[in-house]
């Protein structure tokens, strides 16, 4: 059984280190090592052998045993020779049975001996030093195929004629697992070489990708969903896919015939998911190496404008920040307000927004990420009033006036906590607070975070010590119907907490 399991980058460096260790014991009489690389179907076994083989300025001979049909062409076909010697110094040679005619006129005598001979079968005809021969898909090979090449394998030559010197024999399988019609190899054939698994490594894939000019959604796609990658799905299918769409410019535009082809070459679950990918802001971010990022800069401590450096500073600014840091993009800010900042959403003006609290409104038209903050609802006066102002209750009267900003989830709740009240909207860059600072309202609604920071920047405010209601939670907003995006930024917070 194989005991390490390696990418095709790794399994290169490996068959590397195999090559020198051959040479080395190759000048001191001993047999080449073979090497057995088993590992699924498609992953780029014999690509990675004949890549490597290209870099070390190797020969390549590359033999499908499952596709040879006559024996003789694998070892040879057998010729008959006759032992003859020459009469005037009584020198011996074997002499193929075509040519003995020849040697009799030159004077050489029959010895009544013979012997049966392999001719060196054409595939190694004419091939100098240094090389690899592989035998690809050895265990699906007829067990006679098999059979003839183990002293191949094992001596690296076959009765009457052997291989160059520096040439590596390397074999690729198939794992023996019920998932494949091959043979099983017994331990006689097993300890003819050293075996290693190959496995799938989306990383290395997407290198070599890149490199073979491989649309970069693509490849930003199968960097997202390695789990698609199985036995019966393979890198092999997923490139065949990937190639047979790369003359497609616009992929948003033709995505109904970039399903059709999907469905034929990798399934419809993957070309579904494909398909869904390109149409969401996830690879529109990628591509375009910038996330946009809409707020308000108004809601201490989470997103504030720092009017001496006119940048914006906050929890959710630093959140925002280290989520484009991860994506390897670059993050661009788009100001906006409380009354303007689903519809920026909705109108894709920016791919999401710093935190907001997650209301059924909202919810009608936009998405909502995981929550990662919550919070209660507290109200706030001027401490001189506190003791007039002393419960949620004494607020709700028809003398109290209390300011709210427009587009906030505080807005509607305040409707629900005080209907006798009067309600006064402020729009942004006001706010509701400053309107109770400047005595045109007796009182505003605002999370306990927030409250909690005003009340030191201004003393003369105050929270009406009656607890806190309403307890809600904080989450960014997306596109509603872009669950990719809202999948991925979900699985960036789960990383994080």
């Amino acid at each position: 059984m194989s005991q390490v399991s390696l990418n095709v980058d790794e399994l290169k460096d490996f068959i590397k280190h195999m090559v020198i260790n051959n040479q080395y014991i190759q000048k001191n009489g001993k047999i080449p090592t073979a090497i057995n690389v088993e590992g699924e179907s498609g992953l780029g076994k014999t690509s990675a052998i004949v890549q490597l083989a290209e870099e070390l300025e190797m020969d390549t001979i590359k033999l499908n045993l499952s596709q040879i049909e006559e024996l003789g062409d694998l070892i040879g076909f057998p010729f008959k020779e006759f032992l003859m010697k020459r009469k005037e110094d009584g020198k011996q040679v074997w002499v193929q049975e075509s040519l003995m005619p020849t040697y009799l006129k030159n004077k050489f005598l029959p010895m009544n001996q013979s012997r049966m001979s392999h001719a060196a079968p054409e595939w190694i005809q004419g091939r100098g030093e240094g090389g690899f021969l592989i035998l690809d898909d050895y265990t699906r090979a007829d067990q006679r195929f098999m059979q003839a090449t183990m002293e191949l394998i094992d001596r690296q030559e076959y009765i009457s004629w052997s291989l160059p010197k520096n040439w590596h024999i390397i074999l690729t399988t198939n794992p023996d697992n019920g998932d494949y019609n091959v043979t099983t190899l017994d331990n006689a054939q097993k300890t003819r070489f050293i075996s290693t698994n190959v496995k799938f490594d989306d990383k290395v894939w997407a290198k070599w990708a890149e490199g073979e000019g491989i649309d970069g959604r693509c490849i930003n796609f199968l960097l997202m969903h390695p789990e698609l990658v199985t036995n019966t799905l393979n890198p092999r299918s997923i490139t065949t896919f990937f190639n047979a769409i790369s003359s497609i410019k616009d992929f948003e535009k033709e995505l109904p015939i970039i399903q059709m082809i999907g469905e034929g070459s990798v399934g419809s679950e993957f070309s579904s998911m494909f398909t869904m990918f390109i149409n969401n802001k996830l690879d529109q971010i990628i591509s375009s190496g910038e996330l946009k990022v809409g707020t308000t800069g108004d809601w201490d401590p989470m997103t504030m404008k720092d009017p001496a450096t006119n940048k914006y500073v906050g929890f959710d600014i630093d959140v925002m920040n280290e989520l484009a840091k991860d994506m390897g993009v670059k993050i661009t800010f788009v100001p906006t307000e409380w009354k303007t900042i689903v519809s920026g959403i909705t109108a894709g003006r920016y791919d999401i927004s710093t935190s907001v609290t997650k209301t059924p409104k909202r919810a009608e038209v936009a998405g909502f990420t995981d929550s990662y903050y919550k919070y209660g609802t507290v109200p706030l006066v001027l401490k001189k009033n506190l003791k007039k102002y002393s419960t949620w209750n004494s607020l709700n009267n028809k003398s109290v006036t209390i300011a709210t900003t427009l587009g906030t989830s505080q807005e509607e709740k305040a409707k629900e906590f005080f209907p006798k009240s009067k309600l006064q909207s402020v729009e942004s860059p006001a706010r509701d607070f400053q309107e109770v600072l400047a005595g045109r309202a007796d009182g505003n609604i605002t999370s306990s975070t927030e409250a909690n920071k005003l009340v030191i920047k201004y003393p003369q405010l105050a929270i009406v010590p009656d607890g806190e209601k309403n307890p809600a939670f904080l989450a960014m907003m997306v596109g509603k119907n872009d669950q990719v995006w809202n999948d991925y930024v979900n699985a960036w917070i789960k990383d994080k907490k």
